[in-house]
């Protein structure tokens, strides 16, 4: 996530897994360069009325240093990655225009990757195809599809399990849309990492910690009002993707009576520490990233002292 290119102008990324602290070393860091702002990439904190669940700044924090991508859209709204991208885009080139720093703040890694490397724009889904495809692979099972994709993208076929039937199909009719590989075609992407030069510190901790702190921050969330808030925008009606939010869905399933108070607390800190869990594997794949470890500072300004002190070096 970084461009050695020092005449486009700088981004820095923090990220991480959730509950690591990268918020708050983020607002520390924005405060120490004085012409910050950040630029959210959280798919949940994008819902005006998702608050609690998901450990938004205050509002005050936010007058003090301006946020995007935050209360934007509403719960009853589907928004996707196309949609996130296109809207930080252009707030980046917002702030890059008033020579402010944009930081871009969030672990939603298919968010963070979009907007950093691009969105793959295939050709549309052919039903008759995929059904197909689903037919073969109910007669000679998934294994069968993997090894038709291994003939035509060897590539594609690596990087997908062999029995993720939806991926298999996507790729194989990419293939026989096109007449071209995708792994070929998603070379193609263009993300901000072509147009700034993107810096990118991943902020980790003793993942034992982390855990502990995801149990913390359910606990306190469940004496802010989660349930309340849960109950309220469930009511009100929600979009999939809204629905879909750490902690939220768990909630309703004790709404909707398929299990008690203590099991819904229970199921909200064993799936989060899961998705921290995917968070880590899947950021520690980029090489990019400049890791550094919360554990050895004394504190979130320190740790943001010393991403200030790196970035003034890496941007000359």
């Amino acid at each position: 996530m970084s461009n050695s290119n020092s005449k486009k102008s700088p981004i820095i990324v923090i990220t991480g897994c959730t509950g690591v602290g990268k918020t708050n070393v983020s607002l520390e860091l924005a405060d120490m360069l004085g012409n910050a702002e950040i630029v959210s990439c959280d798919s949940m904190a994008v819902y005006r009325e998702m608050n609690i669940g998901t450990s938004k700044p205050s509002k005050e924090v936010r007058n003090k240093i301006p946020h995007h991508l935050v209360d934007v859209v509403s719960i009853k709204e589907d928004f996707d990655v196309a949609k996130y991208v296109a809207m930080a885009e252009i707030a980046i080139s917002e702030i890059v225009k008033k020579d402010n720093i944009p930081i871009i703040v969030g672990g939603s890694v298919m968010y963070l990757y979009s907007l950093l490397d691009g969105i793959f724009k295939g050709p549309g889904k052919n039903s008759e195809l995929r059904g197909v495809l689903t037919e073969k692979a109910r007669i000679n099972g998934v294994g069968s599809l993997h090894k038709e994709l291994e003939k035509i993208d060897p590539h594609t076929a690596v990087r997908i399990h062999s029995n993720d039937l939806q991926r298999i199909i996507r790729a194989i009719e990419v293939y026989y849309q096109t007449g071209n590989k995708i792994s070929e075609l998603k070379k193609q992407k263009k993300g901000i990492c072509l147009k700034y030069n993107t810096i990118s510190y991943g902020i980790t901790s003793n993942r034992g910690k982390i855990y502990n702190q995801i149990d913390s921050r359910v606990d306190e969330m469940i004496k802010q009002g989660l349930v309340d808030e849960v109950k309220n925008i469930w009511n009100k009606g929600m979009s999939l993707t809204a629905y879909q939010g750490q902690g939220y869905k768990e909630i309703i399933g004790y709404l909707e009576g398929k299990y008690d108070f203590n099991e819904a607390i229970r199921l909200t800190k064993r799936n989060t520490r899961r998705y921290a869990k995917r968070q880590i594997s899947w950021l520690k794949r980029d090489k990019r990233v400049n890791w550094i470890n919360i554990d050895k500072f004394d504190s979130m300004k320190s740790t943001a002292e010393f991403i200030f002190q790196n970035f003034k070096t890496v941007k000359k």
